[in-house]
This record gives structure tokens, sequence and C-alpha cells, in this order.
């Protein structure tokens, strides 16, 4: 805990807490998010506020109160017990207040923070008792090491240290600007640096976890202020890669990490930021967000409540624009009564019991038939709510940035046709399906009774035909699905011998012509996208075709071939080159013709008297005539040497002696 100060320090204490701090304006937790701003370590900090512009298009960060804070501040939050802003000023450890009037008034030196060790994350705890930052080494590396709990309840500010760790007790690898504790389920959330991953601490035993979460290239550098929306959405402005100021308002995905560009704003080189996290949430959302006359839309009104406890008797009121007429309430969480309105078109919902979490208030209503085209705006309020929040909270649109929006529904222009017409095909054996240009119409498919959807699954070309009741219109949509096919064979499989040549040509019958080939087979002689295949197998093989048509459909066939293996050869011990006609070339001899390197003969004496490169086996012409020198060679036993050459690359030499008999 922290260390006994001095009673003449007590005394100062005391003056700032009971003197200027009480005369201090304290914010209005209304949403907003904070952020401390500036551009050179020198600089003193300026206090901004996000807020929507005037034409409720885009964000805008609006200067609170004076130019600045007039001093420097960091790892700030946001403390919902007195609505005041605390923070501390990195370089002389001083402890601080900040107002609505946006200046920042002293509270005391924290003397347990480290001069050698960095202080720029923090935010308060949910109960509002602790400041709570990140310390870190400022010589190794500049990473976390520690976590500081400064006591706000304590008039001495006691400071408890616990010990960052990793998740197997390792020294934690992170280098964190700010923190965010989120209301729902406690945990603190950081953005590592290091690894541009998001981070959890365990507030208890300093356990930092970040395997859980992804990190891509369009991850932010660095994010110096981050923060908890009234429906856990984390937030935070920072910098982007290859930058090197923090302008950019990030969202990011808690579950895995991933973050995403929603706005821009003030350029600064250094910032923190905080957001009250104890106020009640309303959002309003409808679906479809365009529709006909006659048609029924659904709201949804979600209520977050981060409080911590149960909030009861609560008022939403709802004032539905006069085209628009309610339906019935589809689900309601939160028990209390309804009262219709049906005069001024409102909904009265009274006495409602938010329990702590997010839950959603789901009601349908009818789009009247004398709608005309264009936008409805439609906004939900809360009130009757505790006293710590505001008298009156209103509805925002998520899908936009700007808080506090109406939720817009778009009503459409009336169809100018009755009939539609769809031409499409069907290719024979597989399944379509026909989809409605009018999702959300009431449906009846003509022959298919059971068939209440915009979808319908066939088998078979033909005509089907759908009635569409689409607001105020009733439509038919003709469906007219020609049938189209193909369908070939590759023929039998084959048995070849090593060496021998193979075509494999298709027979095709088609619906349609243009057809596009894709062969699949382990040899590299095989053309993927030829009509046709011609080539030498080296190996048993399957050779695979797929064939698609010009509309679409596909069929496929194989082929095995099976590759013998027969590296026989046959050479005759004797020849008579005598002219007759019989016998007068000595050759080699294969089942199926082989290459030749050399065939090489000698006479007794080891003179070359033959010798013959390149050729095929099978062929007289690379033999032998028994000429030596132009004149025929005389009776006598000679030598042999030949070698072959497979397709399959394997190399065969033989030998042999031949006899001249003339």
């Amino acid at each position: 805990m922290g260390s006994t100060k001095s009673g003449a320090i007590l005394i100062t204490i005391l003056f700032y807490l009971v003197g200027p701090v009480l005369a201090q304006e304290p914010f209005v937790c209304d949403g907003s998010f904070y952020l401390v701003l500036k551009n050179h370590p020198t600089e003193q900090s300026k206090l901004y506020k996000m807020v929507s512009s005037q034409n409720l298009s885009e964000i805008v960060f609006e200067e609170v109160g004076v130019d600045s804070t007039g001093v420097n501040l960091n790892s700030i939050g946001y403390r919902k017990t007195d609505n005041l802003i605390y923070g501390i000023n990195p370089q002389d450890h001083n402890l601080y207040q900040i107002d609505k009037s946006g200046r920042a008034f002293l509270l005391d030196r924290i003397e347990e923070l480290d001069t050698l060790r960095g202080y720029i994350a923090g935010d308060v705890s949910l109960d509002g008792r602790y400041l709570i930052l990140i310390e870190r080494d400022r010589v190794d590396l500049l990473m976390d090491v520690k976590l500081v709990f400064i006591d706000l309840t304590d008039p001495e500010f006691a400071v408890t240290k616990v010990d960052l760790m990793g998740e197997n007790g390792e020294p934690p690898f992170t280098r964190t600007a700010d923190v965010a504790i989120n209301p729902f389920n406690g945990l603190m959330y950081g953005y590592n640096a290091r690894s541009r991953k998001l981070s959890t601490f365990n507030l208890e035993t300093g356990v930092i976890q970040t395997e859980n979460f992804q990190n891509d290239l369009s991850q932010p550098e660095v994010l110096g202020a981050l923060f908890f929306d009234d429906f856990g959405r984390l937030l935070g402005y920072g910098r982007q890669r290859d930058s090197i100021f923090q302008n950019t308002l990030f969202q990011i995905d808690i579950n895995t990490g991933l973050a995403e560009i929603l706005d821009t704003g003030p350029m600064a080189r250094g910032n923190d930021g905080c957001k009250c996290v104890n106020r009640i949430g309303i959002q309003k959302t409808v679906s479809p967000p365009s529709t006909l006359p006659c048609t029924n839309v659904t709201y949804t009104v979600s209520l977050s409540n981060p409080t911590g406890t149960v909030v009861e008797n609560i008022s939403m009121t709802d004032s539905l624009d006069l085209n628009l007429r309610f339906s019935s309430v589809i689900d309601n969480p939160f028990s209390g009564t309804l009262v219709v309105d049906s005069i001024n078109n409102i909904l009265h919902f009274n006495n409602l019991t938010l329990e702590p979490g997010i839950d959603s208030i789901v009601f349908s209503v009818f789009v009247k038939p004398t709608s005309s085209a264009g936008l409805i705006n439609n906004q939900a309020q809360l009130t009757d709510l505790p006293p710590d929040q505001e008298p009156v909270i209103y509805s925002d649109y998520p899908s936009t940035l700007v808080r506090g929006d109406p939720t817009p529904l778009e009503i459409l222009e009336a169809l100018e046709v009755n009939e539609i017409y769809h031409d499409t095909i069907i290719c024979l054996d597989e399944e379509l399906t026909l989809i409605s240009q009018f999702p959300n119409g009431d449906h009846t498919w003509n022959g298919f009774d059971e068939e209440k959807t915009s979808r319908l699954e066939i088998n078979n070309g033909g005509s089907y035909y759908l009635t569409t009741v689409v607001g105020c219109q009733v439509i038919t949509e003709i469906f007219q699905v020609e049938e189209e096919w193909i369908s070939f064979s590759l023929g039998e499989d084959q048995n070849i011998d090593l060496g021998e040549f193979i075509q494999i040509s298709p027979t095709i019958q088609s619906t349609s012509p243009d057809s596009v080939y894709r062969w699949i087979g382990n040899d590299p002689a095989i053309c993927p996208d030829c009509p046709s295949q011609d080539f030498i197998p080296l190996e048993n093989q399957t050779v695979s075709l797929s064939i698609t048509n010009q509309a679409g459909c596909v069929s496929q066939d194989s082929i095995d071939i099976f590759v013998t293996t027969d590296r026989s050869v046959f050479v005759p011990n004797a020849f008579s080159p005598n002219s007759d006609g019989i016998n007068d070339l000595l050759f080699a001899s294969t089942k199926i013709p082989q290459q030749i390197l050399y065939f090489r003969i000698y006479n007794r004496w080891g003179a070359l008297v033959f010798q013959n490169e390149n050729g095929l086996t099978n062929d007289p012409a690379f033999g032998w005539n028994g000429n030596f020198k132009g004149e025929m060679v005389n009776n006598d036993v000679f030598v042999f040497d030949m070698l072959l050459l497979y397709p399959d690359g394997v190399k065969q030499k033989i030998s042999g002696d031949i006899t001249v008999i003339k």
C-alpha cells in the first residue's frame, strides 16, 4: 500500500479534496468519448469530446472548455462515482482530476511510481475505486511489467502493484499504450503494439492473454486510446501503419482481435481516451431497411445495462410515423406493460426491468397502403431512469458512427409491372433453385401448394409460376427453365506396352457446343485443355476428363491405363550378308520400337568395324550389312555392343557374339 505522509502534506491533500475539487463541475454520463491529444511531448494535453456533426453525417472532435488541460496527461479514466476524469502526468507522476471545463486539478504526486518506468496506459475500475495503470520498463525494450492500482478513495492514494506475466508464467512481451475495462465481462483489454494483437489483463493475477486473438496487415500500428461504448463495442484511436500521427478511429472485435477503420480525426503524436461506462444504452434497427406499402417490418430496440445492478421501473416510448401501424410484440424480455396510443401512434412500454447485460424488445409494424415513397425516421426514448442517468436517453442507429441518430426506413415506389419473366437452364440430373425477385412478399408456387417461400428447388425443365403479394400489388413471376445436358465416354480401360503410343478421344453428345475440356493425369505429356490426348504413357495411371458445355452442364469420365514393361531384346547370333534377301542385315528387335543410343561391332582383334547412333530397334536400315571399309568381311566371329534408352529413362546395355556366314 502507499507510504505514510506528513501532516503538512495531509493538510495539502485535504485542501485539494475539500477545496477546489468540490468546486469542480462533473461531466454528464451521456455516452460521450473523451480524448486527450497532443502533438509534441512538451505540449500540454487538450481534452476533446467526440460528437456528431450538425448534419449527422460524420464524427467530429470538439475541444472541451479551455484551450488545454494545463498539463501533460495520460493514463486517463472516467470515474462513474463522481463523473470526473482522472489521469497521470507521465513526466512528474502527479495525479490529476479533469472536470467539465477541461481543466486539470492537481491531487497529489504519487511517490510510488518509479522514475525509471513509464505510465501511459490506464483506466478507472468499474467500481470507481482505483485508477489502474500499466507500468512500463523504459530500459528493457519498453515492456509492460506491472499493474499499478491507485486507490482514489484513500486520502493518501495508496498504491498496490501486481507483477505482469504471460500465460505460462514467463515475462510479458507486450507494449500497451492504453487499456479499457469491459463493463459487461469485467476484463481489461489492451492493444499490444509489438505483435499488433489485442490482449486481456487479469486484474487479480496479472496474467496477460494474447493467444486467442488474430492480427493481419490492416492492424493498427498503435492505439493510444481505448474505450468501450454502451453496447460493449471496443473502439480505439491511434495510428495506422506507416503513419507518424495518431488520427484514426478503429473498431476492434473483442472475439477475434481484428480491427477496422471507422473514421479519422485530429492528428496527434500522443493521446489517451476514456468513456463513462455506466450509461444505459438504447439502439434501434429495422428489418428490412427498405420496403413497399402494405408490408410488415420488424423493429428491434436493444437495451444495454452496464451498471452491474438491476434497473427497475424504467419506461420506453416509441412514437411511430403516421404511415406505420403497430401490429404486435414479438419479444419483450424486460416484462412491464405495453400501452398502445392508437390515436397518436405511440407505444408506451412501462415498468421495464433491465438485468445487467444486453437484450432487445422486438415488435412488428405495418406500412400503410397510403405511404408515399421516401424515408421515415424513427427514434425511441428511455425515461424514468435512475438519478445517475440522463433524464432522457434517445435511441441510436448503430449502422452509423453518429451517436443518437434516428433509425431510417425507406418506403419504395410501387412496382410498375405485374408480370416478370425469367429464362434459365437446368442441367440433367442436377437441382436448380428458383428465387423470387421479391423475397419479402407472400409467395404461392403454382402446383406446389406447400411451398410458401421465395425459393423453389427443382430438378426438371419446364414452366414454373409464382404468385407474389408484394405490398399492395400482386405479381406473377414466370420461370421458363430449359433442360440442357452433356455426356461422353473415354472408352474401355487399356493395356499397353512401355513405349506404345496411345490416343484418347471422347465421344461427346451435348445440347450445346463450345465445350471446355479439363484433363487430369500424372503424365507430364497430358495437355490439360485439349479435345483429345496423344502420348506415350510411362507408368500405370488414371486419366480423367471433365467437359463443360456452353450451358454450364458438366460430365466426367476416366480411363485406367496399364503399362507392361518388357525390356527383352533379340539380336541374332549369326547372319548371312550375301544379298540373297534372307538374313542379309543384322539389327536388334523388340516388341515395341525402342531408342538405340549406339550400336557397335568389333572384330576378334578388337577393331571397330561398324558403328551407328541414335536409331530404333526393329529398323533394318539401322543394322549392319557386313561391310567394312566398302568390302564384305570374311566369315568370322564378331562382337557387338549396344546401348538402349527406354521412354521411362532406363538405359540397357547388351552385348554378344555374331557369326558371319556368307
